[in-house]
């Protein structure tokens, strides 16, 4: 982890600027998408899972031709995308004779398959060529799926969504007889406890956002987080260099990862950094306050560093960086550190309000955080709506004075970015 946020700050901040390949467009903002993470059992980031949100009522005809535009979507990313991790694209059956998923399968593709449409005739013939093409596929239970297509897929999967620990155990259970030796996948996690039963049940990937707490932790803030918050403080305060390497002093170990952090700055100019003053002046004010805030997500003091956490954090980071960049280009730190630190609340385990306390943050900043309102709040709230897969509503975007079109276009140069840099440290 250390590793990444030195590599992730090598070369100094710079406003946010679209990416070097194009973003694929989005042809009609109606087909609401859903992107989430894959994680294994041991928090590990290993793909990531397309979708789009199901409507309460839906004619056949409806689902088919959202369907062949996510496909066609889903493809598009696939040319501009990393290639490191999997990319596992949900549909119905009625959807396979789409032309486009031969190029999806020879992009390595999976596919997930539920049954909201039948199999049309020649489905399972074309399921077959497709995967001698290189697609996987993945198929949701419970259903009604005959024996030979169960037994052509490397996946299963099963949603929690509305089900309670008894019921999911059960559900598992009847699985796992299905598929003997099989990986199954968890879908539609809320909640942290729902990973933590995916773990004891021995499911191998789950999928959702994972973050979330019943219940807060009692006691006093790890010191670790104390000591990196007071750095932060002391920057925001305007201290002098020998105040801050001062404070730096009283804890080796992050003085020792300031240094590390200011010599990998330091490697292009063959210039070697000996003391916490030279680090300082060498890392600038601007680019140790990102680390620093960067660096609250994998400190020692956790149970254990938590990859997802930190992607979901940075991507809600960035893009509510760019999202109100458009409008405050001056004032993208504030942005980013609002974005940033809205997360801090799943990492820490404690109220916000607690933890807000604990920094001297811009006013903008702390209103947007604490209380929802203020000129930044609504680009957070942009941001925030991108993780639910629901099209951002008409009256925030008229706020951020932001189109759909470009907020779709924003959302992909973000994740893309963030992406880049999280698989080139795999």
């Amino acid at each position: 982890m250390l590793k990444f946020l030195r590599k992730l700050f090598s070369k100094p901040t710079q406003a946010p600027t679209p990416s070097s390949k194009p973003i694929p467009a989005i042809a009609s903002i109606a087909l609401q998408l859903q992107y989430v993470n894959i994680i294994d059992d041991s928090s590990e980031i290993v793909g990531s899972l397309l979708r789009r949100r199901q409507k309460n009522k839906e004619s056949l005809a409806q689902i088919l031709a959202e369907e062949a535009e996510l496909i066609r979507h889903a493809v598009r990313l696939g040319t501009v995308m990393g290639k490191k991790r999997l990319r596992l694209l949900e549909i119905s059956a009625g959807s396979l004779l789409e032309p486009e998923l031969t190029q999806f399968a020879t992009q390595n593709g999976m596919l997930l398959l539920n049954t909201n449409t039948a199999l049309p005739e020649g489905g399972l013939t074309t399921l077959q060529k497709l995967q001698k093409s290189g697609l996987g596929l993945a198929l949701q239970l419970p259903a009604t799926w005959s024996s030979e297509i169960i037994a052509q897929a490397q996946w299963l999967a099963f949603s929690v969504n509305g089900k309670l620990a008894p019921d999911i155990e059960r559900l598992v259970r009847r699985i796992k007889a299905q598929g003997p030796n099989k990986p199954v996948l968890m879908l539609d996690l809320a909640w942290h406890d729902e990973f933590q039963l995916c773990q004891q049940l021995e499911i191998s990937y789950a999928a959702g956002h994972l973050f979330h707490q019943n219940t807060w932790q009692e006691g006093p803030i790890e010191a670790g987080f104390l000591r990196v918050m007071d750095l932060l403080n002391l920057l925001r305060q305007d201290a002098s260099n020998s105040e801050i390497a001062l404070s730096l002093k009283t804890d080796p170990l992050l003085s020792f990862r300031v240094l590390a952090q200011a010599n990998s700055a330091a490697e292009a100019r063959n210039k070697k950094i000996d003391t916490l003053d030279q680090a300082l002046v060498s890392l600038g004010r601007e680019r140790l306050y990102r680390w620093l805030s960067l660096l609250l997500f994998s400190l020692p003091g956790q149970e254990k560093p938590n990859p997802s956490l930190l992607e979901h954090a940075l991507l809600r980071a960035e893009l509510t960086e760019r999202l109100g960049s458009q409008r405050w280009p001056q004032e993208k730190d504030h942005l980013y550190l609002l974005g940033l630190f809205s997360v801090l609340e799943q990492l820490i385990h404690r109220p916000l309000s607690q933890i807000v306390g604990l920094l001297k943050l811009p006013e903008a900043v702390c209103l947007a955080l604490l209380q929802g309102t203020g000129r930044y709040a609504p680009f957070l709230n942009l941001a925030i709506a991108s993780e639910s897969g629901q099209c951002p509503d008409g009256k925030l975007l008229v706020e951020c004075g932001i189109n759909a079109n470009h907020y779709f276009t924003l959302y992909f140069e973000a994740l893309l970015s963030v992406e880049a840099a999280c698989e080139e440290h795999m």
